[in-house]
C-alpha cells in the first residue's frame, strides 16, 4: 500500500477525471450510519444477513453504507473454485486482536457506527424477523445531530492508477473527544466468484459460481490507525488531501477501480494494531465513487432480490434472481430508446446478449412483484 498525506491541494493532470462537488456543508446535519460486519465465501448465513443489512440501508436512502471484512475460517481459501482470497492484513489483525483469538465482537454479527451494545458480545444482531437490532439502531442514528460534517472530492488517473482525495470535515459542535481520527476505506463491488449461498442457490450443493460480491473491504487510504484530528471544537474546518496508488491485485483478486467506492468516516477512538476494539463511536460517515463524475451514478447492485453483472459488460449481461420470483427486464439507452424488452422470466439466472449495441451507458429496469429495480450499466465491447 502506498499513501501520501498532504496539507495543500495538489494540481491534477488533464488525464485525471474529477468528481466535482461544492465542498463540506457548515450547516447542522444529522448522522449517517456505517454497518461493518465479518464474512467469508464459505459462510452459509453471511449473504442472508448482508441482504437484511441492505434492507436497513434502503429504508434510509443515501444515509447508510455497509463494509464487509473477509477473515476467519470461513474466509480461508480452499481448493478449486474457492481459491480466491478476499482477506486483508487489516481484517486478519482485527480478527486476531485478542490473545484467545476469534474475538472480533461481530464476526457473524455487526456494529453500527461502532456502538458497543455491551455484554456478552458488544455487537449487533440481525437474525430472524423478530431479532433485528440493526434497524432500530439505524433509525435512531439518522435522527441524531452529528457534531461533524464530511465531504470527499476524489479524482482518479487511470494511467498511473493513482487516486487523489480532497477530504474535508467541519465541526458544527464540539466532538465527544478532543482527538478524532479520519479513516477512508476502499470497498469493491461486482466481483463475480463462487460463494456458499444455500439460502438462495439450490444447485451445486448451495455453491453459487456466479455470486456477485459487494461492499468488500480492500484497503484503508489512511493506514491502520487513521489520520489524527487534534482540534475537534465547534467551528473547526479540516481540509486534507490524500494520494494512494491502487494495486492491480489485492492478494490474488484483481482490482477494478470502476467498481470501487470510498467510505470516509470519523471515529472518537484510535485503531491500534493488535488491540482493535471497534468501539470508537463513529460520529459520521459518507461514501463516494472515485472514478469521476461520468460514473458516479452507476450502481453495481439492482436490489436485494436481483444482481446484474458484469458492470462494465463486454456484451453479455447476467441477472441473478435470488428470491425465485417472476420478473421482466427492460433496457433503454440514455435517450429512452428501448434496446431490449423481455417476456416474463423465471429461474435463478438469465443471460442477455447486448453485443449488437453501441458502447455507452444503458438503464436496466427489473420489474417484479417486489417492485421496480433500476441500475445503470456500462457497455464496453
Amino acid at each position: 500500500m502506498k499513501y501520501i498525506y498532504l496539507i495543500t491541494l495538489i494540481g491534477l493532470f488533464s488525464a485525471t477525471q474529477l468528481h466535482a462537488q461544492s465542498g463540506v456543508s457548515t450547516k447542522v446535519q444529522n448522522k449517517n450510519f456505517l454497518i461493518e460486519k465479518g464474512t467469508g465465501q464459505v459462510c452459509g448465513s453471511c449473504h442472508g444477513i448482508a441482504k437484511k443489512c441492505d434492507t436497513v440501508i434502503e429504508s434510509h436512502p443515501g444515509r447508510g453504507m455497509l463494509i464487509e471484512y473477509h477473515f476467519g475460517p470461513d474466509a480461508t481459501p480452499q481448493a478449486g473454485a474457492l481459491a480466491q482470497d478476499f482477506r486483508t492484513w487489516y481484517g486478519d489483525t482485527i480478527f486476531n486482536s485478542k490473545p484467545q483469538g476469534l474475538n472480533w465482537p461481530f464476526y457473524l454479527n455487526m456494529m453500527v457506527n461502532r456502538l458497543d451494545r455491551g455484554v456478552p458480545y458488544g455487537s449487533t444482531f440481525i437474525f430472524g424477523p423478530n431479532n433485528n437490532q440493526v434497524q432500530p439502531e439505524a433509525d435512531k442514528l439518522v435522527q441524531e445531530v452529528s457534531p461533524v460534517n464530511l465531504y470527499m472530492a476524489p479524482s482518479y488517473n487511470p494511467t498511473t492508477r493513482e487516486i487523489t482525495i480532497n477530504a474535508q470535515a467541519y465541526y458544527t459542535a464540539d466532538a465527544a473527544t478532543d482527538t478524532n481520527y479520519i479513516q477512508i476505506a476502499i470497498t469493491e463491488d461486482s466481483i463475480i466468484s463462487t460463494q456458499y449461498d444455500p439460502q438462495f442457490y439450490t444447485a451445486n450443493n448451495g455453491f453459487n459460481p456466479s455470486f456477485n460480491h459487494t461492499n468488500i473491504f480492500r484497503d484503508n487510504i489512511n493506514g491502520f490507525a487513521g489520520d489524527t484530528v487534534f482540534n475537534t471544537k465547534k467551528g473547526t474546518m479540516i481540509s486534507r488531501t490524500y494520494k494512494y496508488t491502487m494495486p492491480a491485485k489485492y492478494r490474488n483478486i484483481a482490482c477494478n477501480p470502476v467498481h470501487c467506492k470510498l467510505t470516509m468516516y470519523i471515529a472518537d477512538q484510535k485503531n491500534f494494531k493488535g488491540v482493535q476494539s471497534f468501539t470508537g463511536n463513529i460520529s459520521n460517515a459518507t461514501r463516494s465513487n472515485f472514478y469521476g463524475d461520468a460514473l458516479t451514478a452507476v450502481s453495481e447492485v439492482a436490489s436485494n432480490n436481483f444482481s446484474i453483472y458484469p458492470n462494465p459488460s463486454n456484451g453479455m449481461l447476467y441477472i441473478n434472481n435470488y428470491d425465485l420470483i417472476n420478473y421482466t427486464v427492460e433496457i433503454t439507452d440514455m435517450q429512452g430508446k428501448y434496446i431490449y424488452n423481455s417476456s416474463k422470466l423465471f429461474g435463478q439466472q438469465s443471460a442477455i446478449d447486448l453485443s449488437n449495441n453501441s458502447n455507452g451507458i444503458y438503464i436496466v429496469k427489473v420489474n417484479s412483484a417486489n417492485g421496480v429495480s433500476t441500475q445503470k450499466i456500462i457497455l464496453n465491447r
